[in-house]
């Protein structure tokens, strides 16, 4: 199991305590390691925080990591169009895409969203 990446519904651990699970994850091809999504409690959200997954039976060693390891800054992205109201649009080959805008989001109690690379 050592070559396998997590693909959704593992356990996060931090020690022996249990503090979240993966939500999804795969091999990032573009950075060469095994990276996750995962929702973590909110003592355990900051970057860098040693944290081990169970893949297929065996304990692997994770970290959290910025939100993007790949494009940090979004640079990558293409670049939002605003229209009417609370939506802004992305347009990718003609096909225009619709996300709700930060002003809409709610806030949320733990656990939280974070990325981690598996070891």
């Amino acid at each position: 199991a050592v070559d396998a990446d997590a693909s959704g519904f593992e356990p996060v651990w931090h020690g022996d305590r249990r503090v979240g699970f993966v939500t999804s994850g795969g091999f990032g091809y573009t950075i060469g390691k095994s990276v996750a999504l995962a929702l973590v409690d909110d003592d355990f959200v900051g970057e860098g925080t040693a944290l081990s997954v169970h893949i297929v039976g065996v304990e692997r060693p994770a970290r959290v990591i910025s939100a993007s390891p790949y494009d940090p800054q979004g640079k990558a992205m293409p670049t939002p169009i605003r229209i009417s109201g609370e939506t802004s649009a992305t347009s990718i080959d003609g096909v225009r895409l619709s996300q709700t805008s930060p002003a809409a989001a709610t806030s949320r109690p733990t656990p939280q969203m974070v990325a981690g690379a598996i070891q």
